[in-house]
């Protein structure tokens, strides 16, 4: 089946699942995935046709399956392709009001060890690694489900979003500190 997939301004025409040769699953080991992006490359590099409409059609077809490993390979962006093939009608879930109060609360954590000392930065960078990998944890448990639940699934992948852009915002604060204590 081919759809029109959009997540997180990644575009490709097919399902990256099924451009890679995957099922539809949030379990999927990375390494998997890049050796079926290569051997999908190596079938339609642009260097087997050397001019004309099929170099051209074989540089689109390289970059939709180098999309499609990107999206396969990362958790949050393989989560809402499954959920942009699999429920598209389904509502956007907010993160709850426990969620956000905790998230407050590590950030500005993160900001107090960002210009204290390392070890109150490690321990937060140490808070994030476990909630990002808990979440995911969680993740492959509601995608296995049958039926999924698509609000709770939603849900984690809102939570997980937010515990990444969190983790770059704490990796954006200690490099700002580091460049401040040089």
């Amino acid at each position: 089946m081919s759809v029109a997939l959009d997540v997180s301004g990644v575009s490709l025409i097919d399902d990256p699942f099924d451009l890679l040769g995957f099922s539809r699953n949030f379990k999927l080991n990375s390494n998997d995935v890049v050796q079926a992006q290569a051997r999908a490359l190596a079938r339609c590099h642009p260097d087997r046709h050397p001019e004309g409409v099929e170099r051209e059609l074989s540089m689109m077809r390289s970059a939709q399956i180098n999309a499609a490993a990107t999206i396969l390979v990362d958790p949050l962006l393989r989560a809402e392709a499954l959920i942009t093939i699999l429920d598209p009608m389904g509502k956007a879930v907010p993160l709850a009001a426990a969620q956000l109060m905790e998230l407050l609360e590590q950030r500005e954590s993160m900001e107090a060890s960002a210009k204290s000392s390392l070890a109150e930065s490690q321990a937060c960078k140490e808070w994030v690694r476990r909630e990002k990998q808990s979440t995911i944890d969680q993740l492959e448990i509601l995608f296995s489900s049958a039926p999924v639940d698509w609000s709770a699934t939603r849900a984690a992948v809102a939570y997980l979003r937010a515990i990444i852009r969190l983790s770059n915002e704490l990796n954006r604060l200690l490099e700002l500190g580091r460049t401040e204590n040089r």
